[in-house]
């Protein structure tokens, strides 16, 4: 008995140190939803430029590309124009979170030495009801908002949250050679 109160004090005590280390690591990455949002040219887009205090353009170049190979598992598909010597990246994905919708998006990275920037737009939801012979068109992200004011940001969370958290975390990886 005695060991099993040194054991669950030890596992609160532990809880207690690595919950701040936790959310440091995860308010490095943090996506603030409001800032980012952009409305122009007819529709909704999410930008941010991100400092990277000492990565070189080159550096970050490679991390992004690393990062497209790490969440697609084809990423010659997804890379619509790659051109180093611009700092220029542009990826046309396709974001599917269950059985019923799907999700395409371009996501525009631009590169230069201690800083980079994003842009996720053209974001176009789909939804497939044919197993109850209904269909649905394709919905932009401006459409989905009129129809849907309070739910948008779970929906931006669960769709794109996790993707931009990746990006930044590898984005922020420095080489060890």
């Amino acid at each position: 008995m005695k060991t099993l109160y040194s054991n669950l004090i030890v596992i609160i005590v532990l809880s207690i140190i690595s919950n701040p280390l936790f959310a440091q690591t995860n308010n490095t990455h943090r996506i603030d939803i409001d800032k980012i949002m952009v409305f122009t040219d007819g529709d909704y887009h999410f930008t941010e430029v991100v400092s990277t205090d000492g990565i070189s353009s080159n550096d970050l170049f490679a991390n992004a590309i690393t990062w497209v190979s790490k969440l697609f598992s084809n990423p010659k598909s997804v890379i619509q124009l790659q051109d180093k010597d611009a700092g220029l990246l542009v990826i046309k994905g396709i974001s599917s979170q269950n059985s019923i919708s799907t999700t395409s998006f371009k996501l525009t990275i631009q590169v230069k030495d201690g800083r980079y920037k994003y842009d996720l737009s053209d974001i176009i939801t789909a939804y497939d009801f044919s197993d109850i012979g209904e269909a649905v068109a394709p919905t932009r992200m401006s459409d989905w908002l009129k129809n849907n004011p309070t739910g948008w940001k779970s929906k931006f969370n669960d769709e794109f949250g996790t993707i931009l958290r990746s990006l930044k975390k590898e984005m922020s990886a420095t080489s060890n050679w």
